[in-house]
C-alpha cells in the first residue's frame, strides 16, 4: 500500500481545466497581489537569503501555514510574532499591525513594492 502518487502527464493541466476561468483567474490575481504587495516578512526572508522552508522549521510549523502568515492570510500570537522578530532581527511592530483583542497580529503589507 506505498505507492507514490505519480501523476499523468499533463494532469494538472486537465485539474486546471475542469475547475475553469475564475479559478485560474484568481490564481493569477492572488500571484499578482503577493507581487504588488509584499509582507514586510517576505521582503526581509528574501533579503536574509532564506526560503519558506527554513522559516517554517525554526518555527516548528509547516510551510503553507508560514506562507499564509507571510500573505497576511493567518494571525499569529503575540508570542510567536515576538519569536519571527527575533529570528529577523528586528522588531515586531515592523513585521506585524498591533494586536487585536485576542492577543493575535497580522502582518503588514507593503503597497505598491514594484
Amino acid at each position: 500500500m506505498n505507492k507514490k502518487y505519480n501523476p499523468a502527464p499533463n494532469q494538472h493541466k486537465n485539474i486546471a481545466k475542469a475547475r475553469g476561468k475564475k479559478w485560474k483567474a484568481n490564481l493569477a490575481r492572488g500571484r499578482r497581489e503577493a507581487l504588488l504587495k509584499p509582507s514586510f516578512l517576505r521582503l526581509v526572508r528574501l533579503n536574509k537569503g532564506l526560503d519558506q522552508e527554513d522559516i517554517a522549521k525554526r518555527l516548528k510549523i509547516s510551510t503553507s501555514a508560514w506562507g499564509a502568515i507571510e500573505r497576511a492570510k493567518q494571525p499569529v500570537k503575540s508570542k510567536d510574532a515576538e519569536a519571527i522578530a527575533k529570528i529577523f532581527g528586528r522588531p515586531v511592530k515592523f513585521f506585524f499591525k498591533e494586536p487585536d483583542n485576542k492577543g493575535k497580529c497580522i502582518a503588514k503589507l507593503q503597497n505598491n513594492a514594484i
